[in-house]
């Protein structure tokens, strides 16, 4: 009864004070009403949690499950007014949020729910007393979010999400990086119920952690732009799968999303070969092969241009050109802690990154437009034109969509064009007050209308 529980008391909070967040001892969890048997699974980490907590909900709508998902890809719930088709930056804004979730479970009746957890979530306390039967930690870098938290703190917040399991909860940890050796008895010392581990042989040899105490073992993986093919080892057998998913970490996005749906007792061997062969995840890396081109649209310059830069050495593409912008301040809408200096900080120090990788990766890029908020635009374009003016070729754009197509007219054959930043967001800030309505992905294809260049994809 601790869903239905959690459910009385956030409504009670709402007649009273609007975001309290204190915890009341909770009675054991005992699902006797029919609408109080979904199952919760919450997916935190430093990496690859959106991705995962997607995997791990449209699979179980792949095999006729009832699912809702709250992640910044989408939230995908029948009941809700949010449109699946855009991203979420606050999957869980706040403690109503919460209760309204979980109103969206108890009206749809649903069998499971898949909620993305982030830092700020777990410190503020929003999601304490949700009754967890799954709890996942993807990886975990220390320095991940090192403008806002120091690297004690950061792992100490990760850690108190598990700190609050049942003893019929299950933990399934990543041991996707060496760092995760020293770290890994910390998170097992302080979570009660069952802990399962997924990781990978290459790890475990770099880190000299024995792989036999991995449930869920990624033993081999290789990577094009054709995607990626990977085997796994689980339950005393091998498995091997192929998927258009791009990147190499996404081997250990899947193998962490199997061992989840297998915890859960709802894997099926030719179910999720057929569901992970051709899963696109939204705003993810869309590749769209045309006219001996190749472009992706995607959100996050790193790791993807490293990716790139490998298959350049390989001969297998010509240039890497991108096209790039970077968000403003001064967004109508924001929390108050996404307006104070730390944040203007962490900005500033993510921009010159960027412009750094990109003048190590980088053949060309297009400087544009991307969520200016209130800050004019020329002001961040001239910013970034000024960490890359004697180092890379370039230009300024400052319309998003005469930037993409100019990209891609004046491109050549075996290019890759990586559009980045926005993935699969429609609404761009472009003022405190202000937005246009804009898809990169959909300025692609129109784009590629126009020059009469047809889509290969096969």
């Amino acid at each position: 009864m601790r869903l239905k529980n959690l459910k009385t008391k956030l409504e009670n909070e709402r007649k009273s004070i609007r975001h309290p967040l204190r915890k009341d001892k909770m009675s054991s969890f005992v699902r006797q009403e029919d609408n109080d048997k979904v199952i919760i699974i919450g997916v935190t980490g430093s990496r690859g949690k959106s991705t995962t907590a997607y995997l791990i909900h449209e699979y179980l709508k792949f095999i006729g499950k009832k699912s809702i998902l709250y992640s910044s890809i989408c939230v995908d719930s029948p009941i809700t007014y949010i449109d699946k088709k855009q991203a979420c930056d606050l999957p869980i804004k706040d403690r109503e949020m919460l209760l309204d979730i979980i109103e969206q479970v108890y009206n749809y009746k649903a069998e499971y729910l898949v909620l993305e957890v982030s830092e700020r979530v777990i410190e503020k306390g929003y999601v304490k007393d949700v009754p967890f039967d799954v709890k996942v930690l993807t990886s975990l870098n220390p320095y991940h979010n090192k403008d806002f938290y120091n690297p004690e703190r950061y792992v100490e917040i990760k850690k108190t999400f598990f700190e609050y399991s049942d003893d019929n909860s299950v933990n399934i940890f990543g041991f996707t990086d060496p760092i995760m050796k020293d770290l890994l008895s910390k998170f097992l010392s302080s979570s009660k119920g069952e802990n399962i581990l997924f990781g990978s042989r290459y790890i475990s040899k770099v880190s000299g952690f024995d792989e036999n105490k991995i449930d869920y073992l990624l033993t081999e993986k290789t990577d094009s732009l054709e995607g990626l093919k990977i085997g796994m080892s689980f339950k005393n057998k091998n498995h091997q799968y192929k998927t258009k998913m791009l990147l190499s970490h996404n081997a250990l996005n899947i193998t962490c999303a199997i061992a989840v749906v297998s915890t859960l007792k709802c894997y099926n061997e030719d179910l999720f070969k057929q569901f992970i062969e051709n899963i696109v995840i939204p705003g993810r890396e869309v590749l769209v092969k045309t006219n001996n081109r190749k472009i992706i649209v995607g959100m996050s310059l790193m790791p993807m241009l490293e990716e790139l830069y490998k298959y350049k050495l390989l001969n297998d593409i010509k240039n890497i050109k991108v096209v790039v912008g970077a968000p403003g301040l001064g967004y109508k809408t924001w929390l108050k802690e996404f307006t104070d200096n730390q944040y203007i900080i962490e900005q500033t120090n993510s921009r010159k990154a960027a412009m750094d990788y990109l003048k190590k990766y980088a053949d060309y890029v297009c400087i544009t437009e991307s969520d200016s908020g209130a800050t004019p635009v020329e002001e961040i374009t001239n910013e970034l034109k000024g960490y890359i003016a004697d180092y890379l070729k370039h230009d300024v754009v400052l319309d998003r969509k005469e930037a993409i197509e100019k990209v891609i007219s004046e491109s050549k054959e075996d290019d890759v064009i990586y559009i980045s930043g926005r993935g699969n967001r429609n609404i761009l800030c472009n003022g405190r007050d202000t937005v246009k309505f804009i898809s990169d992905l959909d300025v692609v294809l129109d784009v590629l209308k126009k020059l009469g260049w047809e889509i290969n994809n096969g």
